[in-house]
């Protein structure tokens, strides 16, 4: 009987063990509480905390309650569950746009940057002119996220445009590329940036072989190139930017199936890129790249399609 009761004991403990629940435990479970380990309950999440704030609050108090936090608390935390309150509230909540828009110049969380740029989409907030006059004064960090967030509300007022086009003549490849990205977000208002873009897609690229940065170059150059055509096509093209729009066909397939794309919104006035794009439609993959090539090889054929009349 005692063997007996110890193998049941035995098969007990094994049980409870292979379950993740050693006695100890269980013990902790069943409520035994450890002081070193175990915090006090409960603990307020920064989320708990801020819908305390609002409580028996108007709409009104509610948004002003939510800018205080963004503008003065120390947490980010509570501070980023703020701004996503606020993005909630959609254009009601859209005169909240110049606080917002002069805190983005200053803060320095990087997350709460990107966190108040969204925001400022969400709430429709009109901060284009607020912030194309700040760049008469703005550093180059803060002109960097003015350049980024004239992107993302889509300006298209003279003076933003003006601004965003003066800065596609920068001296770094790098402040070129932001704006070439913006202005492609901004879409076919930006019609007037047109001629710089296609200048810039026109440069001659960097080759990789004997470049003594390490290919720092090359990829900066590359990477201008393919957000030119890119901000080109989504814009709109014209019949200017057919020759570098031919030309990018032999290179990069991402800039390759672009420029595919804006030729075949041309139709027959590309006619001259049709060489390039029977090219292109009859590559293969040779450098591992097989999804790249194969999506500019279908734009290729759908340009060819839109360009070439029937039965010719």
């Amino acid at each position: 009987m005692p063997n007996t009761f110890f193998s049941f004991t035995l098969l007990i403990t094994v049980f409870v063990t292979a379950a993740g629940c050693e006695p100890a435990a269980v013990a902790n479970r069943s409520g035994y509480k450890n002081e070193k380990t175990n915090p006090p309950w409960p603990r307020p999440g920064a989320r708990t905390e801020l819908l305390k704030k609002l409580q028996n609050q108007s709409k009104d108090q509610e948004q002003q309650t939510l800018l205080a936090i963004v503008l003065h608390d120390e947490r980010n935390k509570i501070r980023y569950d703020a701004l996503e309150y606020l993005s909630t509230m959609g254009n009601n909540a859209s005169s909240l746009g110049k606080p917002l828009a002069e805190q983005l110049l200053v803060e320095s969380n990087p997350s709460i940057v990107r966190k108040i740029q969204s925001t400022l989409v969400e709430i429709r907030a009109d901060v284009e002119d607020f912030l194309a006059t700040a760049t008469e004064t703005a550093d180059e960090e803060q002109i960097s996220r003015i350049v980024e967030t004239l992107g993302d509300v889509s300006a298209n007022k003279p003076r933003s445009l003006e601004f965003l086009i003066r800065r596609l003549s920068s001296a770094r490849n790098p402040e070129q590329q932001a704006a070439c990205e913006s202005l492609a977000k901004i879409g076919p208002a930006a019609q007037s940036a047109l001629p710089k873009l296609i200048a810039i897609a026109a440069r001659p690229r960097v080759p990789l072989k004997g470049n003594q940065d390490g290919g720092l170059s090359h990829r900066e150059i590359r990477d201008l190139h393919l957000e030119a055509i890119g901000a080109i096509a989504a814009i709109g093209a014209n019949e200017q930017a057919i020759p570098s729009l031919t030309s990018a066909l032999s290179g990069d397939p991402f800039s390759a199936q672009l420029a595919a794309e804006a030729l075949a919104t041309l139709g027959p006035r590309a006619a001259s890129a049709l060489p390039e794009l029977e090219k292109l439609r009859a590559q293969n993959d040779h450098h591992g790249r097989a999804i790249a090539i194969a999506m500019a090889v279908k734009a290729a054929k759908h340009a060819i399609a839109a360009i070439k009349p029937v039965g010719k």
